[in-house]
């Protein structure tokens, strides 16, 4: 390249037998195209010796930097010796599995068409039925929810906020590790200007599944734990329901960066996609137990500590649902205190480790590694408030719909809901129209200050003191969940006349489906779309938008695909075999509202 984040022409420096190599350092790359003998491992040494001979004026501090681990500030990438690599043996196995996956699953809908029913047994037929892809494609693309109408609203949360996760995360890796040619510009932009708010708190998203999470989880056990005779082992089948179900996506997501993709990356900017898998060759076991989150050194696929922490805060809904049908108050002051307890836990680990508000530091303090990321982001006991906050919701929209079940009017309805004062929260959020606007207001006005608030924490030459950081980080996340239901619950409700048709439409109740997909496969469909580059970008403020509706379109496309002939399937399996037998009518249907 002729300047910097200029990757050249990478087709024609092979052409000439040339090797490609790049030089990256943070946020900068230079390209040359040198002699093939020139390695990377050649020039790695060659460069330490450089920095070796003319350390004479640098101080104690930059002779250990020089002197020890390069890669801290130069690293030199060869995608060459990478694009010679040979097939490995997991490339064959996992194509092959792939190719006997969609081949099975045509001839599955092939046989279930042709053979009558009297020739197969009841369960043989399921099982045959669980991999026919027609039976599930149809599954998949039913845009009615035979669940509680207004909880289509929730459908349409799911998309927009991993739409949001899908966009910072595409910001993210191509701001850190893509060449971008006016670099400094956007940095500057993202680091000082206002309205680049939204880009730098799209982990706010990240919340709102969890959330959903807790919700959802509570409206299908509850029912599903209602049986006191069943509870015990009908828990362990949640589980293990739970954990099998996942298991299909993450084994594929795991399997694809290592052995598929770096066979389809082309061109200069391999190096974006380089590592993206982390060490899951050392550590896989780790996420297959879902305790990856607890993981500080070999990470495997870093995006996965978010289904980490699902699962552990699932395990907590059953003990929960326990504690409600014995005594509901007990239940809800159960939750509070969990949300208690967690934000005591938060405070003893932000005074233990000094951490303070963003991944990077903030102000004089911006680079250095404060324990954001593994000590608090990560971690479950820090993240689980707007996973409680969803219980609650979700045993106040249980109770209200139970107490105005059989109710033929409003001073019928009011005296039930006297009855347990909680449920008086739902009958004036149904009935009282001026409150509701209000809290309509006051929600997106919570929802606009979380929001700016992470950008005042981001931003470039800011200092907070201890105080503001710890209170920052233990409002913002519960204030933004608060605030989004101050919306959408009332919505559950059948209110929210505004907000139903758009956000319960029946597009989105087809794309929910596929939520967990999307997440899993989002950062390697940014590689791949990166890795088939030859040369660096020009991000601009319009571009950025469409480079993200690009990654989202094929994100949705491989979400479909797994979802079709690896989720489903395991989902029919798992109804026929571990589902609890005392199940009601709504725990049937619970499966139609899909989350991460």
């Amino acid at each position: 390249g002729r300047s910097l984040n200029e990757l050249g022409d990478f087709s024609e420096c092979r052409k000439n037998q040339g090797r490609h190599i790049v030089f990256s350092a943070i946020l900068f790359k230079v390209a040359l195209c040198l002699p093939p003998s020139c390695t990377g491992e050649v020039l790695n040494d060659l460069v330490k010796k450089i920095l070796r001979d003319s350390q004479g004026d640098n101080t104690q501090k930059d002779k250990a930097i020089i002197s020890g681990d390069l890669s801290q500030i130069l690293s030199i990438e060869d995608p060459e010796a990478f694009n010679n690599e040979k097939m490995k043996t997991g490339t064959y196995v996992l194509s092959g599995v792939l190719v006997f996956i969609i081949i099975g699953s045509i001839l599955a809908a092939i046989i279930d068409g042709a053979i009558s029913e009297k020739t197969w047994s009841s369960r043989s037929r399921k099982v045959l039925q669980s991999f026919n892809v027609f039976k599930n494609a149809k599954q998949v693309f039913c845009s009615e929810n035979r669940f509680d109408k207004n909880l289509d609203i929730l459908n349409g949360i799911k998309i927009l906020f991993m739409c949001w996760i899908v966009f910072g995360h595409f910001l993210m890796m191509t701001i850190m590790t893509a060449a971008v040619k006016n670099i400094v510009g956007n940095i500057q932009s993202l680091g000082t200007q206002r309205r680049f708010a939204f880009y730098v708190s799209g982990n706010l998203a990240v919340d709102v599944f969890f959330w959903l999470t807790g919700f959802l989880a509570i409206l299908v056990c509850t029912e599903q734990l209602r049986c006191k005779r069943h509870r015990f082992i009908t828990s362990i089948l949640i589980y293990v329901y739970r954990y099998i179900r996942m298991l299909p996506i993450y084994l594929l997501s795991l399997a694809v960066p290592i052995y598929l993709l770096p066979h389809l990356y082309k061109g200069g900017n391999y190096y974006v996609a380089d590592g993206i898998e982390g060490n899951c060759k050392e550590s896989w076991y780790y996420n297959l137990l879902y305790i990856n989150n607890f993981n500080t050194k070999d990470v495997c696929l870093g995006w996965a500590w978010y289904i980490a922490n699902d699962f552990q805060m699932y395990l907590l809904v059953p003990p929960l649902v326990i504690v409600y049908h014995w005594k509901r108050a007990t239940a809800y002051l159960s939750a509070c205190a969990l949300i208690l307890a967690s934000c005591v836990a938060q405070i003893v680990i932000f005074v233990k480790h000094n951490v303070t508000a963003d991944i990077a530091g903030s102000g004089s303090n911006a680079g250095q590694d404060n324990g954001f990321l593994m000590e608090y982001y990560r971690k479950p006991y820090c993240r689980v408030n707007p996973f409680l906050i969803g219980v609650i919701l979700a045993w106040m929209y249980i109770d209200y719909k139970k107490a105005i079940k059989d109710c033929k009017s409003k001073a019928e309805e009011k005296q039930e809901c006297n009855k347990f004062p909680i449920n008086n929260i739902s009958h004036y959020l149904v009935h009282n129209d001026a409150l509701r606007y209000i809290l309509y207001l006051v929600g997106f006005a919570i929802m606009i200050v979380c929001v700016y608030a992470f950008f005042d924490f981001y931003k470039v030459g800011t200092d907070k003191s201890k105080l503001e950081n710890y209170v920052f980080m233990l409002l913002s996340r519960p204030g933004f969940i608060i605030g989004l239901a101050l919306f959408v619950y009332p919505g559950c409700l059948g209110k929210a006349s505004f907000l139903r048709p758009v956000l319960g439409h029946s597009a989105f109740n087809v794309l929910a489906k596929t939520v967990f997909s999307m997440y899993m496969f989002n950062m390697e469909i940014i590689a791949f779309y990166w890795g088939t580059r030859e040369d660096g970008i020009h991000l601009g403020e319009y571009s950025i938008w469409s480079y993200t509706i690009d990654i989202c379109m094929l994100t949705f496309a491989v979400a479909i695909f797994a979802t079709l002939f690896f989720e489903y399937p395991v989902i029919g399996l798992l109804k026929e075999f571990l589902r609890p037998k005392r199940v009601s009518k709504v725990a049937a249907k619970g499966d139609e509202v899909k989350n991460v």
